[in-house]
C-alpha cells in the first residue's frame, strides 16, 4: 500500500467516527474539497497508467539488419564498427526520450496525488470539524 493509500484510509477512517451519528449531513463547506480530491485521484491513477503505455522505440528493423548484412557484408571491421555504433546510439536517444516522457507523466501523477490527499484532508478537517450537530 503507498503512503497515500495509508492516508486515504486514515482520513476516511477519522471522517466515519464522525458521521456515523444519525442525521449526519455533509457540510458544505467539504463538497467542493471532495470533488477536488476525487478528480484529483482519477486523474492521478489515469496518468499512473499511461506511464506503462509502451512507447514506439526506435529500433534496428528486421529488413534494415537483412540490407546490411547482404550489401555490407565486405565493409571493414571499422566501417561495421561505426555503423553499430551510430545504431546503437539512437536506440538509446529513443529510450531516454521515452523514459522521459514517462517521468514527467509520473511526476505529474505524483503532484495530482499529492493535491487528492490535500484535498481530503481539508474535507475530512471540516467534516471533524463541525462535530456534532
Amino acid at each position: 500500500m503507498t503512503t497515500s493509500g495509508v492516508l486515504v484510509t486514515l482520513l476516511f477512517a477519522m471522517a466515519a467516527v464522525v458521521t456515523k451519528r444519525e442525521n449526519f449531513q455533509l457540510p458544505t463547506a467539504a463538497e467542493p474539497w471532495l470533488y477536488a480530491a476525487l478528480a484529483s485521484f482519477v486523474l492521478a491513477a489515469a496518468c499512473g497508467l499511461l506511464a506503462t503505455v509502451p512507447l514506439r522505440y526506435k529500433g534496428a528493423a528486421g529488413a534494415a539488419l537483412h540490407k546490411v548484412a547482404v550489401e555490407k557484408w565486405d565493409d571493414s571491421a571499422r566501417v561495421a564498427l561505426r555503423r553499430v555504433t551510430v545504431t546503437r546510439i539512437k536506440i538509446l536517444a529513443s529510450y531516454r526520450r521515452g523514459n522521459n516522457l514517462k517521468g514527467r507523466i509520473l511526476a505529474f501523477a505524483i503532484g495530482l496525488e499529492m493535491l487528492a490527499v490535500f484535498a481530503l484532508a481539508v474535507a475530512v478537517g471540516i467534516v471533524i470539524s463541525h462535530g456534532p450537530n
